[in-house]
């Protein structure tokens, strides 16, 4: 009797265990997966590569051609660094710094990371920041 009752205990572990990576660490993992893919595309100039990581079609259109005009007007992300994903209240977010050069001058800005999609598969929602005392930051955060 005590060994099924083992056996129930370690099965019962193994589930709880089971549960607790699929909806609490896998979702953190494919956050951070997703957050470093999007903005390792955003820095390389690779736009539409970068809008297969967002949820909302309309904003893969408008990143696009918004994005790419203010690339040629010499606004750029030339890189990112401190991407810290985590889950807040069962909400994946996000923060990153990203570096702006606006025309050959260099920014550094603390953006949050907002997932949609569902919480096994994040994606990209938008991009946020504090510090927004560039209108250029604005208009690459795609703020309107």
């Amino acid at each position: 009797m005590k060994f099924k009752i083992m056996i129930i205990a370690v099965v019962v572990l193994f589930i709880y265990v089971g549960f607790v990576v699929s909806f609490q660490l896998l979702p953190i993992i494919k956050g951070g997966v997703v957050a470093k893919h999007y903005l390792e595309n955003l820095v390389k100039g690779d736009f539409t590569e970068a809008s297969k990581y967002l949820v909302d079609e309309n904003q893969k259109t408008i990143m696009k051609q918004e994005l790419s005009a203010l690339k040629e007007k010499g606004v750029s992300i030339t890189s990112y660094k401190n991407v810290l994903i985590e889950s807040d209240d069962g909400w994946i977010t996000g923060k990153a710094t990203i570096t702006l050069s606006e025309n050959k001058s260099n920014m550094d800005y603390s953006v949050f990371i907002i997932f949609g999609g569902s919480r096994l598969n994040p994606l990209v929602a938008h991009l946020e920041s504090t510090e927004v005392d560039s209108n250029n930051l604005s208009k690459w955060l795609l703020i309107k």
